[in-house]
């Protein structure tokens, strides 16, 4: 809306957002951990976006891409499906938490959907994990809670996908 009463609030969200990142400039979920704790993705990324778009500011969408492109460089997807991982070590990159979560899933799809949809960036990234999530599908052509694995849905993460 560009009013002044929201872009001030959108400043200070910009700005609380900025002072959780560590010295890496990476942002978690949980600061003081010694994992990055991706799932604020779909909150977080998505904020980045329509806040750039609005502002205009290249600081911004510097800042969401950053936060992307280590998480994708550092083993938070699986390279072959792009399905993600909730979480990974800082000291070792390792992945710490499951990749089959549906909801897990859909909030990191979200946010590269939007990231995308306004950059073009992480393209490969993006029409793969589409192309897996299709594959996942049920005979009903929905998600159950862990994709693939059953034909019971979850409207959770189900409605995120159809959102993107």
């Amino acid at each position: 809306m560009k009013k002044d009463k929201y872009l001030a609030f959108t400043n200070t969200v910009f700005d609380f957002i900025k002072a959780q990142i560590d010295e890496s400039q990476n942002g978690c979920c949980r600061p003081n951990s010694n994992i990055y704790f991706y799932d604020t993705f779909g909150k977080i990324i998505t904020f980045l976006v329509v806040y750039y778009k609005t502002t205009e500011n290249n600081d911004v969408i510097s800042f969401a891409r950053h936060q992307l492109d280590y998480y994708i460089s550092n083993n938070g997807i699986i390279k072959i499906t792009f399905i993600s991982f909730n979480g990974i070590r800082k000291a070792n990159h390792k992945q710490v938490v499951s990749s089959v979560w549906g909801r897990w899933i859909s909030w990191y799809f979200l946010a590269l959907s939007y990231f995308h949809k306004e950059t073009w960036d992480f393209e490969k990234e993006f029409i793969d994990l589409s192309r897996t999530l299709n594959e996942l599908r049920n005979t009903e052509g929905l998600w159950s809670q862990i994709p693939g694995t059953s034909n019971e849905f979850d409207a959770s993460y189900t409605t995120i996908f159809f959102f993107k």
